[in-house]
């Protein structure tokens, strides 16, 4: 059975509140429910004391870490989760760096456009993975 976006859980870990401002906003406009944190620390606690996250949305950087510590918390405390980088700007660098650390993707403010349900809609889809990261990838021998 597939999950519907109403019974949907994101975590967004915000830095000061600054690039990810409206995006639970705008999460929330599409139906998903959201928590939000501040820290590395706190996003831990939270993943420790609840649900697991279907997605987690993050700053790029952050007071205690980084968005590729906040994907080794994923892996470690929400296996299913799909982490999506949040840039201040288009960067083409940190989306390729992130994709290949194992995040879902990379986005960039604003977030009121067709963008950000696209991606939402394909983090959703059972038969979506998160990527391996490099060097970590699984070849089938022949």
């Amino acid at each position: 059975m597939v999950e519907s976006k109403k019974e949907t859980f994101a975590l967004v870990i915000e830095n000061r509140n600054t690039t990810v401002r409206g995006l639970s906003f705008a999460l929330e406009s599409h139906g998903i429910r959201t928590r939000r944190a501040r820290s590395l620390r706190e996003a831990e606690e939270i993943m420790k004391k609840s649900e697991p996250p279907r997605l987690v949305f993050t700053d790029a950087l952050l007071a205690d870490g980084t968005w590729l510590d906040v994907v080794r918390l994923a892996n470690r405390r929400a296996r299913t989760a799909k982490v999506v980088v949040v840039s201040p700007t288009a960067d083409t660098r940190l989306y390729l760096e992130a994709l290949e650390g194992g995040a879902f993707d990379c986005v960039a403010p604003p977030f009121a456009g067709v963008d950000l349900p696209h991606v939402v809609s394909c983090a959703l889809r059972p038969e979506s993975r998160r990527p391996q990261p490099a060097g970590r990838a699984m070849y089938a021998s022949s």
